[in-house]
């Protein structure tokens, strides 16, 4: 998939309503970026662990004094798909302990869920 600056814009969006409705506690607001390239440039120690991943479609490091979320465009096939690596990376920012799982899964079929009604 290709980053456009509609969806670029949509994905902004998101992540700023979802912070806000999911009452994230963290105390940084999550920087987004897009590409490989955008990601090596973002300077912080509790990055360097990925900066060799090229095949993932999203990851969300944090701490204290930083957020990052990396929102693999490249490897999506459509905004939908863009749409569901955006929600799972919130469940893990909102519950950072939280493994992957059936709880972990419920809850963001139940962001999913309540975006449509």
């Amino acid at each position: 998939m290709k980053l456009t600056p509609e969806i670029k814009s949509y994905l902004y969006k998101l992540n700023k309503r979802y912070y806000k409705s999911l009452g994230i506690k963290s105390t940084v607001f999550p920087t987004l970026c897009f590409t490989v390239t955008e990601f090596n440039k973002i300077e912080g120690p509790e990055l360097n662990k990925f900066r060799k991943i090229k095949n993932q479609y999203g990851l969300v490091c944090f701490n204290k004094k930083s957020c990052t979320m990396f929102l693999n465009v490249r490897h999506h096939k459509d905004v939908a798909e863009l749409y569901s690596t955006l929600i799972h990376e919130m469940v893990h920012l909102k519950h950072p302990k939280l493994p992957h799982g059936k709880t972990f899964n419920n809850k963001i079929n139940n962001i999913i869920m309540s975006d449509r009604y």
